[in-house]
């Protein structure tokens, strides 16, 4: 590993705490860095996501270590010290890039830092050098979290909610997903996509459960691929492309998307809508929209209208009762995307996850008011817990007894933990695990 190998990590690791999901700013970098699409890109991805999985792991090294929380270091300090209890603890590194990074990277934290940064790596690296990386690992790290890459917490509630069913899941969560593409029918179809990728040189999957999505094996050379730069395909979980179809918007209905960036729903949906019509997407974040404005036109939709602002400002925007249909697949645990995002598992915990839920009550009462009477919302979330699911249905469908109505799905997944819901679980179905509910709003 090289110095300008090792700056990119460094950087990657410490942008990716701020910018999420942390995939993008590592594409950016290596790009940057000219590692995108190269020998090393691979190798070092592998890296990134390795130290994403153990990230609490390697935090609790460090804490008992040094004996000061993470979360109090600088956050360059911070990523030195995870890459290289990483690379030295917790997987194999060869000698020279080891010598490499205790070498450089102290001068890389005088000019980011200051020099007691650099001092407190030195002497850090000192000490692990010293040590045997399974005795820190005994010493510091929980056995269950070691081996399932999550806080001992999540653990126990996996075990509680699905008994037998728990371990499968839990390695599932720790596995590497098929690469899913969902095919943009304003621009292509099924067969010529598959036709393209294969001429790519990837082996094809079809969905499925889900039959406009198809999968390879990673990695994908998304810089190379003709289908991807013409807008004829959009990354896209198999689960996560059922949620438009389900919701079925029309051509020419009046349809609200309440967390729309960064657009993938979205466009799904204006596809089914084949561009009449109107969806109006909702989002606050700046980077997000970014990111769907170029997906809009790209794939050639026509019929979005963007608003960066919280969805609960919605009714106040367009009125109350001007939709047809309304998605709300709001912010959420994503615990049922942990093998995608895998550094989100070791951001949550049981006081989050209560701030979670209050706001995706508060957002699908908003979602209420929106609603036309006879018309429909589709509540979804990547997440495997019935507090933000089945529980919180419950709850809206108490609330709102007068005037909602829950419509049962039918096909797709599983049933969920409530009759009329249905879910996708990672070690059953090889996609996220996502939860969806249908509510109609009576006349």
């Amino acid at each position: 590993m090289r110095y300008k190998e090792i700056e990119a990590m460094l950087i990657t690791l410490k942008e990716g705490e701020v910018i999420k999901p942390s995939q993008v700013i590592k594409r950016e970098v290596f790009r940057k860095y000219g590692i995108l699409g190269t020998s090393k890109d691979r190798f070092l991805t592998a890296i990134f996501y390795g130290m994403m999985r153990k990230l609490g792991c390697i935090d609790k090294v460090i804490e008992g270590v040094l004996k000061r929380r993470v979360d109090e270091l600088n956050p360059w300090l911070r990523a030195a010290l995870r890459f290289f209890t990483y690379l030295k603890v917790f997987t194999y590194c060869d000698e020279k890039s080891i010598e490499n990074i205790i070498k450089y990277t102290p001068k890389f934290l005088r000019e980011v830092a200051d020099e007691l940064d650099a001092l407190t790596f030195n002497k850090y690296c000192e000490i692990i050098l010293k040590s045997k990386p399974l005795e820190l690992i005994e010493r510091y790290v929980d056995k269950d979290e070691y081996e399932y890459n999550m806080p001992k917490w999540l653990i126990s509630r996996i075990r509680e909610i699905l008994g037998g069913e728990a371990d499968n899941l839990l390695r599932s969560l720790n596995s590497k997903p098929l690469i899913s593409f969902r095919v943009n029918t304003l621009k292509a179809t099924v067969d010529e996509v598959v036709e393209g990728l294969k001429e790519e040189g990837y082996e094809v999957q079809v969905g499925k459960y889900v039959p406009v999505v198809v999968k390879v094996k990673p990695p994908f050379r998304f810089e190379e691929s003709k289908l991807f730069k013409q807008g004829k395909i959009v990354p896209q979980d198999e689960a996560c492309a059922a949620a438009a179809l389900i919701l079925n918007p029309e051509p020419g209905e009046v349809v609200v998307d309440m967390c729309a960036a960064p657009g993938g729903k979205t466009t799904h949906m204006a596809e089914l809508m084949e561009n009449e019509g109107i969806i109006y997407a909702f989002d606050i974040h700046e980077d997000r929209i970014k990111r769907m404005r170029y997906l809009i036109r790209k794939t050639g939709v026509e019929n979005v209208r963007i608003f960066k602002l919280s969805c609960t400002k919605a009714p106040k925007v367009l009125g109350e009762e001007i939709a047809d249909k309304v998605l709300l697949d709001p912010p959420c645990s994503t615990t049922g995307s942990f093998a995608k995002y895998p550094e989100s598992r070791w951001r949550l915990n049981e006081i989050t996850l209560k701030e979670i839920v209050r706001r995706q009550r508060e957002f699908l009462e908003t979602a209420v008011r929106l609603v036309k009477p006879g018309g429909w919302i589709l509540y979804t979330v990547c997440s495997i817990l019935p507090e933000e699911g089945e529980k919180l249905i419950k709850y809206i469908l108490l609330r709102y007894s007068n005037i909602l109505d829950l419509v049962k799905i039918k096909g797709f997944f599983d049933e969920g933990f409530m009759e009329g819901t249905i879910r996708a679980w990672p070690h059953r179905h090889n996609t996220s695990g996502m939860f969806f509910a249908l509510l109609e709003k009576l006349d």
